[in-house]
This record gives structure tokens, sequence and C-alpha cells, in this order.
């Protein structure tokens, strides 16, 4: 039920944000761009999936990992991330927070070194000038009230929130604990 709610979520703030969304930003994907994605619902993904199948499936910029990506958020690939159960890390991060900024070497350290598939991260802009309307609404539904907060997903439903301060062991070790 939670999932749903995400997912429906979602998909209101996209339509609602569609008039503002940045013309460069739009994916010009197509329907038929993606047929190349031919794995039925059985079927599940695994550690030996090559990094170009992974890859090929999102298209925000990669800041980390080979097999577990940390990337800029997009809705786009959010949305596939939920549809693919992973497991996801929403770091909402601002420009002028120097927390925010350090932060993020532990996570590409993290990321970079995971070589889970199931894992995905997300920085997501928050409270600054390059927050869209659907980056505002994650923080909204989610009830995130400064910078730095961390929430991780499974099944699409918040599994934990916080606003410590992790180190890359500490990233590590809280996503791979969903893992079971």
């Amino acid at each position: 039920m939670n999932k749903l709610l995400v997912i429906l979520f979602v998909l209101s703030v996209l339509v609602a944000g569609c008039a503002q969304q940045n013309p460069g930003a739009v994916s010009t994907n197509t329907p038929e761009d993606n047929s190349e994605n031919t794995q039925t619902p059985a079927e599940t993904e695994t550690e030996s999936e090559t990094e170009n199948n992974i890859f090929s499936k999102y298209s925000g910029t990669v800041l980390a990992g080979e097999t577990t990506p940390y990337i800029e958020f997009n809705s786009e690939d959010y949305q596939k991330a939920l549809e693919d159960d992973k497991i996801i890390l929403l770091y909402f991060y601002s420009d002028w927070s120097s927390t925010s900024k350090s932060d993020q070497n532990a996570i590409y350290d993290a990321f970079n070194e995971m070589a889970n598939p199931k894992i995905i991260g997300f920085k997501v802009n928050y409270d600054d000038d390059f927050t869209d309307s659907v980056e505002s609404g994650l923080a909204t539904n989610f009830d995130v009230r400064e910078a730095r907060t961390k929430v991780i997903l499974k099944d699409g439903a918040v599994v934990q929130k916080t606003t410590a301060t992790w180190n890359e062991n500490d990233y590590e070790r809280q996503l791979k604990l969903q893992l079971s």
C-alpha cells in the first residue's frame, strides 16, 4: 500500500510539474526506445548483470558506482527504481550546505565500493536554486526539513530516515542491511 501511495504521489507531482520542467531535462525516449527491456516480471537481476545493462536503464548523470549507481535525481529514474523494487537511498543535498558537500565524498566512496545492482542512490536537490517541483514534492512527502537528510526506501516504503553524519562504511552497512 505504501509503495502504491509513493507511486501515485510521484505521478501527481510529475503531472503538476510538467509546465515548470526544464526542457533540457525531459527524456527524449519514446516507448519504442524502451524495447531493449525485455525482462519479464518473473526474471530478477543478478550481481553478474553487466554495467551496460544497469546504466542503460537510467538516464541520469552517474556520480559514482559501477554496479551500484549513485545518480543525479530525475523522476523517470526514480520511478524505474521503485518499479524494480530497488533499495533506494535518497540524499537531500543543498549546494549551500557544507555538510552536504562533505557527505558526498563518503557517498561516492560507498557506491564505488558496493557491487550490488539491487541498490541505487539519488542525489536529490533540496531547498536550493537547482531544486525542481518533483524534488520539492519528495521532500514534502518524506517530511524532510533539512539538507543532508538521508531516506532509505525498501519496497517503496521508508525504512530509515536520518540526518546523522555517516561515513562510507555506514552507507554500505545501512543499505546492505535492507537486502535481507
